[in-house]
């Protein structure tokens, strides 16, 4: 990240944390604050209270306010500051920013996430909670047709994990009917 000038650190409102702050409505910004203060995704008190003092400042960000030492002032008080604390916060609030892009809700996304969340179980040989996720989902993308293309290959995606799912569990001769449908997904979508 560039240097601002006459302060420590990354010119915060060049860099990735604020292309995406700019981005969220309100209620987003809320949800991503409760993101953020939830210990499963962040334990460090620190990183919070910087996301709260920024966006205090939303939807403008004053320069003046959002420079590195007066952040640092406004979370530890009169303790000397410290660059490379700030930077490592600043850096750590950057991953959570993109890794709550990642959570937002948007149909093809939940697709995804259960594809791997069916992977994992799968791969924790949880047979029948598969079995259970599996016909759940695959209900769900029949009715999915905002993109048929997108729709295609998903549907591609959850047979390959069918077919491992049969591999696994010593069924691997009833895996010939799902790869003719695997390959017929293919030659749809291409």
């Amino acid at each position: 990240m560039p240097k601002s000038k006459g302060n420590h650190g990354p010119a915060l409102k060049k860099g990735k944390l604020f292309e995406i702050l700019r981005t969220l409505e309100k209620d987003e910004r809320k949800r991503f604050v409760d993101f953020v203060n939830s210990p499963y995704f962040n334990k460090n008190r620190s990183v919070a209270k910087l996301l709260n003092e920024i966006l205090d400042q939303a939807p403008d960000y004053p320069e003046k306010t959002l420079n590195n030492e007066a952040l640092y002032a406004k979370i530890f008080g009169k303790e000397k500051f410290n660059n490379q604390v700030m930077k490592n916060m600043i850096s750590k609030l950057t991953r959570l920013a993109m890794e709550f892009m990642y959570h937002l809700p948007r149909s093809n996304k939940e697709y995804y996430m259960r594809i791997s969340t069916l992977r994992e179980f799968n791969n924790r040989k949880l047979g029948k909670i598969f079995s259970e996720e599996e016909a759940m989902l695959s209900r769900d993308l029949e009715e999915f047709n905002e993109h048929p293309q997108l729709q295609l290959q998903l549907q591609l995606l959850l047979k390959n994990e069918i077919m491992e799912n049969l591999i696994n569990s010593g069924k691997q001769f009833h895996t010939a009917g799902h790869f003719l449908e695997a390959g017929n997904y293919l030659t749809t979508f291409f």
